[in-house]
């Protein structure tokens, strides 16, 4: 093998155990989760539980199990859920458990890692119930909203209460009742931003509130986007570069276009979501007269007015 030959295999070697090593994970099947809270044997009366563990940065996601009375002589599984983030709070009843947690990644994952786990019984007034659904900070254009919460053990009911000035005035509220069932469907009647937040109760006790989650219900749309370039009746080379201003409060766009009739999408992929202020056309054969315009679309799901209209010309 010449030098030059032996040097342009070693470039081509070294390129790709590079290429490789962009793809590699760090394998997870000899690492173990250090797990935080709750502590193994913890002994509680309190039914709501925050599964807390060290993150591993190797780690894309991490699998959790919660059974009853143990993973050796299950009765119940309670819980078997994927988490991306390194906490999870669920309400158990009083009983036995054992909780199990392992780390994954795409190419492997971590042994799993158990603790056992007692709930004791206790009175609801020291407990809170935990919100479901919809996370806090959602935002709508449904004017019907689905609200969810775990159950807590000891409830014969659950108080829902809904404002838009923060509770600062419970007996000035957009909503406040009962209800034996764990979610409640509720209208909004205007836009607005809205607080929600949840109480268990029985006969004899009023557990604490939740935490306070927030809906804003919006059904206005965003400004029309305006077209930057390329200006109309433009003659260009492929690739075309399509530009627009933001439009604030946008979090998407929508470019449609269309073939030489100004109506008629160009083909299946358009219209097509974007999350940028620009796309590159690299379709159509020379002297093709294209059309094309953008929508914009708010967190809400509200699509603005489309924008003008424009062609341009392929050479």
């Amino acid at each position: 093998m010449n030098g030059i030959v032996k040097y342009s295999w070693l470039l081509l070697l070294a390129a790709g155990m590079m290429a490789c090593s962009d793809v590699i994970e760090d394998p997870l099947d000899d690492q173990r989760v250090h797990l935080l809270a709750p502590g193994d044997h913890v002994r509680t009366g309190i039914y709501a539980q925050t599964f807390w563990w060290d993150e591993m940065g190797a780690a894309i996601d991490y699998q959790l199990q919660v059974v009853s009375p143990s993973f050796d002589s299950i009765a119940v599984l309670v819980l078997d859920t994927v988490v991306k983030k390194n906490k999870f709070t669920y309400l158990l009843k009083p009983g036995v458990y054992e909780w199990r947690l392992r780390a994954r990644n795409g190419s492997s994952m971590t042994p799993f890692t158990t603790y056992h786990l007692t709930i004791t019984p206790s009175s609801i007034a020291g407990q809170s119930v935990i919100l479901s659904a919809p996370a806090t900070g959602t935002e709508t254009n449904t004017q019907q909203v689905q609200l969810q919460w775990q159950e807590l053990f000891g409830a014969t009911r659950y108080r829902v209460q809904i404002d838009t000035m923060g509770f600062n005035d419970e007996q000035d509220l957009v909503y406040n009742h009962t209800t034996t069932s764990l979610s409640l469907a509720y209208h909004f009647l205007t836009e607005n931003h809205y607080q929600w937040r949840g109480r268990a109760e029985n006969d004899t006790a009023l557990s604490q509130w939740s935490g306070i989650n927030t809906i804003r219900y919006d059904v206005s749309p965003p400004g029309a986007p305006v077209l930057i370039a390329p200006i109309r009746n433009s003659s260009l080379p492929k690739p075309v570069a399509l530009n627009w201003a933001a439009v604030p409060e946008a979090i998407s766009y929508k470019l449609y276009v269309y073939k030489s009739d100004s109506v008629s999408p160009y083909n299946p992929s358009f219209p097509l979501m974007l999350s940028s202020t620009g796309y590159s056309f690299n379709l159509g054969g020379s002297s093709e007269h294209i059309y094309w315009q953008v929508s914009a679309t708010d967190k809400a799901g509200n699509e603005s007015a489309k924008s003008e209209l424009r062609n341009f010309r392929i050479n």
